[in-house]
């Protein structure tokens, strides 16, 4: 088994590489001395959900968005005793799914995107040799809901930061939020109809990985487009 030592840190391919070898199931935490943090949930060696990052909120109602129309979110009621837990979004979705309000194929295609997002932010963070792994057996996920194979994740995690670095955009992050700047000049710019899309979604507050799915677009055409005429800033 052979994972690209491009994509992430040696130290961090290892942990995964351990994990798979000895089929682990529990939780893998991930934490920076920034207080950043990302926990990988494992069952018998596959990566069956991952959780943290930025905006683990937004990530949840945005992959419903995207991927379950069907499910009016404004409806869904989120216990307590969920929202204690750490993956409280995989709570959520199991729910959903025992309700047979969601397809297994929702289910799993939620899994593999909110998986390929968290690693795709940890090839990106800019020091990897900082960050501690804690493994913890007793968290465990009874129902595992992708069956696909870790290397397989690596592997389009590397595809996706290919196409991210080629197009110029290794310094941006896509949980940053894009503004307006000066609006009466690109009002003379661009037709009336982008600039109403431009003052409605381009606010700073949504992110790049929001606009993407609120303009069905793709993200780097999405990065790309609003580079232009936006600055970059942290979002809440």
């Amino acid at each position: 088994m052979t994972y690209p030592i491009e994509i992430l840190s040696k130290h961090l391919l290892d942990e995964f590489q351990a994990c798979t070898q000895l089929r682990y199931s529990g939780k893998l935490a991930i934490k920076s001395s920034q207080e950043n943090y990302w926990s990988f949930y494992y069952r018998f060696g596959r990566i069956i959900w991952a959780t943290g990052g930025n905006h683990p909120s937004r990530r949840w109602y945005r992959q419903m968005i995207h991927y379950c129309p069907n499910v009016d979110i404004s409806k869904i009621r989120i216990r307590a005793v969920d929202l204690a837990l750490e993956h409280w979004d995989y709570q959520l979705i199991i729910a959903l799914y025992r309700r047979e309000k969601l397809e297994f194929k929702q289910v799993e295609t939620i899994a593999h995107n909110v998986i390929q997002e968290l690693l795709f932010d940890l090839a990106q963070y800019k020091q990897p040799h900082e960050l501690i792994y804690i493994r913890d057996s007793q968290i465990f996920l009874d129902l595992p809901i992708t069956f696909t194979s870790t290397d397989l994740f690596i592997k389009r995690a590397e595809n996706q930061l290919q196409a991210w670095s080629a197009a110029g955009l290794m310094n941006c992050y896509p949980d940053l939020a894009p503004i307006v700047q000066q609006p009466a000049n690109l009002q003379t710019l661009v037709s009336p109809t982008v600039f109403k899309n431009f003052i409605s979604f381009v606010n700073g507050q949504h992110t790049l990985r929001d606009l993407s799915v609120l303009l069905k677009q793709d993200i780097i055409k999405v990065t790309n487009s609003h580079s232009q005429f936006a600055t970059f800033n942290c979002c809440t």
